[in-house]
């Protein structure tokens, strides 16, 4: 939940007033990297496909989250760069440069 109220509080919106500011994707997340990380540490012989299948989702998920992340950060850089002190800005500047 706080991925989305952080999102929400970002642009000023409800669940659904911009996309991304819906707490499932970051559960669809936490889920992929579960069935992942589960399957790669199991002791047995795992198929590989099914592996890539599940590191292919994670990933995809990550990338997700990560991409409305970024963007929120962005805007609120943008939007709220004068209400945000010398450090907070210090800590917003890489996320919101990262490529």
């Amino acid at each position: 939940m706080n991925y989305e109220y952080l999102l929400r509080r970002i642009y000023q919106v409800g669940r659904y007033g911009v996309a991304g500011a819906d707490a499932d994707i970051f559960r669809a997340l936490l889920m992929n990297y579960t069935l992942y990380n589960g399957e790669q540490n199991k002791e047995r012989k795992v198929n590989q496909e099914r592996l890539n299948d599940l590191d292919y989702d994670y990933r995809v998920s990550l990338n997700e989250v990560w991409d409305h992340l970024q963007k929120a950060l962005h805007y609120g850089n943008a939007k709220f760069t004068n209400e945000l002190t010398d450090e907070e800005k210090d800590i917003i500047e890489p996320v919101v440069h990262f490529k």
